[in-house]
């Protein structure tokens, strides 16, 4: 089994503060941050760079600030950007005004339906024509969770919901779809705003953002360890999140400290992980291996290619494709990779 050489971090994506419509400050979500651990946080308040005076290491939590690019529809995140994106603009001009600045462009929640919970209205992005993005949400915390209650009456805890935590399947064909032409980087996006209802009289906060931090998370790969240096560190987050070096987990009731899925040659050696693409050689295999034993499932061009349960697969490739793993435990969603992309014209058809 293939031994990784890259170092792996666990952060979220996609936090709003007060100084959007989020309910925390900045202070409050960077202590919560730091109180569960997260090795980075990327906040993306609407329309706005203004908390990024607090870009930079807290304790151990390495702190950046984006924005999200909003409008009736066809949110963008824009991560690694100079200045502020400000709409009205096209869905194009807006991933175009993100790549102009070097940065990177994500779809968000591609097919959100609204909540009646939060008195949300639809907000799905709708120009399929676009081009360039760096990729998409394909999970969307608190869109498909908030989405999934509308009818709810009175919230239970988190943990009883835990059934309806999961990626779209709509999503995940679309994706499955797009990678076929290109790379297009699946994120997790928490979209934390720490929203409140009143019920029994009384103001109730539905996702604290200590609560949120601890359920879905984007690991990073990185071929060094971080410095401590805000530049260079920043710099290499993107670089992963850019190349889909990185895979989503959540990790509610069953953390992971370390996630495997790499191609490798006939000796063993490391061909390639989440996010490269390259050809096909004889003797190529996908070697899986999982911090406790679940039920993988790899996945070829948004087809089932093996299902097994237990702590690690060496599966062989045979021919080309989109190769990316999904992970249950208790048949609910817990890991899911990054494709690797082997690409050179062989085929068994």
């Amino acid at each position: 089994m293939a031994e990784p050489r890259w170092s792996d971090y666990s952060g979220v994506v996609h936090v709003h503060s007060t100084c959007s419509d989020g309910l925390g400050s900045m202070e409050q979500i960077i202590d919560a941050a730091c109180a569960e651990h997260l090795d980075y946080l990327i906040t993306t308040d609407h329309n706005t760079l203004a908390p990024r005076h607090h870009e930079g290491w807290h304790g151990d939590t390495l702190v950046l600030v984006e924005e999200e690019v909003t409008q009736p529809a066809n949110h963008l995140l824009a991560l690694n950007i100079r200045d502020e994106i400000v709409p009205p603009i096209s869905p194009q001009q807006s991933i175009d005004a993100v790549l102009a600045q070097g940065g990177l462009a994500f779809m968000a929640h591609p097919f959100y339906q609204g909540s009646k919970l939060l008195g949300d209205p639809p907000i799905p992005w709708t120009d399929w024509k676009a081009t360039g993005f760096t990729g998409m949400e394909i999970w969307n915390f608190t869109a498909e969770l908030y989405e999934s209650l509308s009818e709810e009456k009175e919230l239970r805890p988190l943990e009883t919901y835990r059934a309806l935590m999961r990626p779209k399947a709509e999503v995940l064909r679309t994706w499955d779809r797009l990678q076929q032409e290109r790379r297009v980087v699946g994120l997790a996006g928490l979209d934390a705003h720490a929203e409140q209802i009143v019920q029994g009289g009384e103001r109730v906060t539905l996702l604290p953002y200590a609560t949120i931090f601890r359920t879905l998370r984007m690991h990073v790969l990185l071929e060094h360890p971080f410095t401590g240096s805000l530049p260079d560190d920043r710099r290499a987050v993107y670089a992963a999140l850019r190349d889909g070096h990185g895979y989503i987990a959540f990790e509610y009731e069953s953390p992971v400290d370390s996630f495997t899925f790499a191609a490798v040659d006939r000796t063993g050696a490391i061909a390639g992980v989440m996010g490269d693409e390259f050809g096909w050689k004889p003797g190529m295999r996908l070697s899986i291996a999982l911090p406790r034993p679940a039920a993988i499932r790899v996945i070829r061009n948004g087809e089932t290619l093996e299902e097994v349960c237990g702590p690690s697969l060496l599966l062989s490739v045979e021919e080309d494709g989109c190769y990316r793993v999904e992970v249950q435990r208790d048949a609910l969603p817990w890991i899911v990779s990054n494709p690797i992309y082997i690409r050179n014209g062989r085929s068994s058809t």
